[in-house]
């Protein structure tokens, strides 16, 4: 099993396309806004690292048609739809790649910029992740990181809400994963000497609409199974809190938020 995917919780290809349709409607005009602001105007290579379903690589590559971006994504899954919306976007200067972030760099041209999203929380290790990631920019490239932190909440609070935030966090915590990012990667990157810190912000999306606020109930169905399986919590009651955050996403009444996103550009020494 390829040393990534030992600790990738969430579905891939299709099977999660609708999930990561609604997270790109919600976090993509954060992204689209911090990338605008920090890639180098003149760019001439630019990777996507963990790209997904590749939405935000063909982006960068529409907004900087002067660089060739690279997409990079350990699911062949995941690359078959970024080929397809590659495709379908009609992008000339993209081109997606099988990688492994803990495995050395691929054999593609160092980068000015290197950008990740949701990708430091599926992993266990993270000193071998930056010193490839590292590896893939040129010397005074840029590293530009989004990675979250818990927990959702709604207005009013309601308590199936509370439990689910709890029980991720006993999840990710029994499988050494650190989904509530943002602490212990400030901590981290600024412990490093092979960069500098140039910028930070944060970004909190409010889900407006129904099918945003549906994002609370998905992103719960992906971890339904292996909470019941760990015993952190019955099958019973893994269903009676989705069907509550089904309740909550579909109520009028309810304002709901989502993950706060650090936004780090950090610089190669």
């Amino acid at each position: 099993m390829d040393s990534q995917s030992q600790s990738y919780l969430l579905r891939v290809g299709d099977a999660d396309r609708e999930r990561l349709e609604v997270l790109a409607s919600i976090y993509d005009p954060g992204s689209q806004d911090f990338l605008q602001r920090h890639l180098p105007a003149q760019a001439r290579t630019l990777i996507d690292l963990g790209c997904g379903h590749g939405q935000l690589t063909c982006w960068m590559a529409k907004a900087f048609s002067r660089a060739w971006v690279y997409g990079l994504d350990l699911s062949d899954e995941q690359l078959s739809i970024c080929e397809q919306n590659r495709v379908a976007l009609d992008v000339p200067n993209v081109s997606f790649h099988r990688h492994d972030v803990l495995d050395p760099a691929p054999d593609i041209p160092q980068a000015d910029a290197v950008y990740c999203r949701y990708l430091l929380l599926h992993l266990r290790e993270w000193n071998t992740f930056f010193h490839n990631v590292l590896a893939l920019c040129k010397p005074g490239g840029s590293l530009l990181i989004e990675e979250p932190g818990f927990p959702f909440f709604c207005y009013p609070r309601h308590e199936a809400l509370d439990r689910a935030n709890a029980l991720g966090q006993a999840l990710t915590s029994r499988m050494g994963l650190r989904f509530d990012c943002i602490d212990p990667l400030w901590r981290y990157v600024h412990a490093l000497d092979s960069v500098r810190v140039k910028a930070y912000s944060f970004s909190q999306p409010i889900l407006a609409t129904d099918r945003q606020k549906s994002l609370l109930w998905r992103s719960f169905t992906q971890i339904h199974q292996p909470l019941v399986s760990m015993g952190l919590c019955t099958g019973q009651e893994a269903d009676s809190i989705l069907a509550q955050l089904a309740h909550i996403a579909g109520d009028p009444l309810y304002v709901v938020g989502t993950l706060r996103m650090v936004q780090l550009h950090l610089v190669k020494l």
